[in-house]
């Protein structure tokens, strides 16, 4: 299916509605602006469009009110901007009453959590508050109590995070700044005390204890070190345990991707269920209920993997291409992908600026669109070669849409992406289906040691190639520095010299050989 806004509609929302949060971030605007920019460019141009709503003009209003709709939203969005955020309100004499709004994480020397302050008291006034800020608190006797949803009585002094380190690649100020967090604090044994325990049932507390179960189930089977980390990194999303060497290891073959729970994992869940359930489900009805139930068991797989924001990314994307399939004749795979983006930057704006968020929707729209024209490069006719051509060339159409983005934030070029892919998603995909199977057998006797030790072979196999592969010389290509504007230009030359590919005119090379010559300009 050819990539085209005219047969993609919802680009078209798409593409305005983001250059609104863009205009609001860098620019500045606020609510009232906005919204007044808003009232007046509509009652102006909707008198004239209103008798003929299908002329050109109606397309500049809905461009028009979209731009404005994600300045709004951005803006709104963004606590910092309100009189009530609580930074305004801060005194040196000031207690503070915030709710414990994320899972404590522990730490070696503390526990951290991302808190809402939600009153400032300060000589017996009270002051209700907004706006978030980060929590560290020194490990003692009762900070295994604190949990999700607890109100905390604490006397704190706020400060800013650090500006980066000179020749710091990771900003941790501008990531945490993009979760509207932009304050931190340590807290003593004494600064501060359990004003109220959450006495409601919590989700997010009660999928914390479940992982925690399953985990404790894996270590019962003989998992530990590197190989608890990647498990559970892998299937639950849950990172802390994993060794750091490991990790610089994916990282460095460009397997990271597959310890982070996303698009990957969600998609090999679905091709997976989509076969299982097309072989048991048959007649009129079958489509219907194939679709709730790949729904149902795709957001029940979120849920154990915590609802991290890449899982809810990727379950979300999926849902939409599995209610397009199910409720339109022709669905277009793309009207899905970029309504299912528009419906998450909805929720939260600021989701644009996210990593995980970009990598993911470019990886899927790279595989989209590239990975049938990549694989008809060679033709096999052993099953097995045929196989594995398909997931090379997954992985390459992947590489090639992430590429600019990877190396505007991380600088590194992985040589032998497509060996470690090569084995990494099959692999990925077996541990996922045995890591499913382990949950519901793991309490039976002597099946679930089966299952936990077959598991754990192709865990510790998993890790052996990626050391393998991580040991080869010449492996990664580092220290590569490209502004935003030079990642711009390398979108513009992948898209022309794709067009070039698939409709051969010259008018495509030329603009190609062009966006090269810039890119190359930009590097002197």
């Amino acid at each position: 299916m050819k990539f085209s806004p005219t047969t993609s509609p919802y680009i078209k929302l798409f593409i305005p509605f983001v250059a609104g949060i863009l205009a609001s971030y860098f620019l500045g605007l606020t609510p009232i602006i906005i919204t007044v920019g808003v009232a007046i460019a509509l009652l102006v141009i909707s008198a004239i469009v209103i008798p003929s709503y299908k002329t050109q003009l109606f397309s500049v209003v809905l461009n028009l009110s979209l731009l404005l709709l994600g300045g709004v939203l951005a803006t709104l969005h963004n606590e910092s901007t309100s009189h009530k955020y609580f930074a305004k309100h801060i005194n040196a004499k000031a207690s503070y009453l915030v709710n414990v709004t994320a899972l404590p994480k522990q730490g070696k020397r503390t526990i951290r959590f991302v808190g809402e302050v939600l009153e400032v008291k300060n000589e017996g006034a009270v002051v209700s508050t907004k706006g978030k800020a980060m929590f560290y608190v020194k490990h003692h006797g009762d900070d295994s109590k604190l949990k999700y949803g607890d109100n905390l009585l604490v006397k704190a002094t706020f400060a800013a995070f650090d500006e980066p380190a000179a020749g710091d690649d990771f900003n941790y100020k501008a990531y945490m700044a993009l979760k509207h967090v932009h304050f931190r604090t340590y807290l003593r044994n004494d600064d501060w005390q359990l004003q109220e325990a959450s006495q409601s049932f919590s989700l997010f507390g009660f999928l914390s204890q479940f992982r925690d179960q399953l985990i404790a189930q894996f270590e019962k089977h003989g998992f530990g070190g590197r190989d608890l980390g990647v498990v559970s990194a892998l299937i639950l999303g849950d990172k802390q345990y994993l060794d750091k060497d490991i990790k610089k290891a994916f990282a460095e073959t460009g397997s990271l991707h597959v310890l982070a729970v996303s698009g990957l994992h969600v998609g090999i869940i679905y091709m997976i269920l989509n076969y299982v359930l097309q072989l048991m489900l048959r007649g009129p009805k079958a489509k219907f209920v194939k679709a709730t139930l790949l729904l149902l068991l795709l957001w029940t797989y979120a849920a154990i993997a915590g609802f991290s924001p890449s899982i809810c990314r990727s379950t979300t994307m999926f849902s939409f291409i599995i209610l397009g399939e199910v409720l339109l004749k022709q669905n277009n795979i793309y009207n899905s992908i970029f309504a299912s983006a528009l419906l998450l930057l909805l929720l939260n704006p600021y989701m644009i600026f996210e990593v995980g968020f970009q990598l993911s929707y470019t990886a899927v729209l790279g595989i989209v669109i590239f990975q049938p024209k990549v694989e008809k490069w060679f033709a096999f006719k052993n099953v097995i070669l045929k196989y594995t051509w398909s997931i090379t060339a997954v992985s390459i159409a992947a590489q090639i849409s992430t590429l600019p983005i990877s190396l505007y934030y991380f600088h590194q070029f992985p040589l032998y992406f497509m060996i470690s892919n090569l084995f990494i998603i099959p692999l990925a995909g077996v541990i996922l289906i045995l890591g499913m199977f382990f949950f519901t057998t793991c309490y039976v006797p002597y099946m679930g040691d089966v299952v936990g030790t077959i598991l754990l072979y192709v865990v510790k196999s998993l890790n052996g190639i990626i050391t393998c592969i991580n040991n080869l010389p010449y492996g990664i290509i580092a220290d590569i520095q490209i502004s935003i504007v030079e990642c711009f230009f390398m979108y513009v030359l992948i898209l022309f010299f794709y067009q070039y590919l698939i409709e051969k005119r010259f008018v495509y090379l030329l603009s190609s050989l062009i966006t090269t010559a810039c890119i190359l300009i930009l590097n002197f």
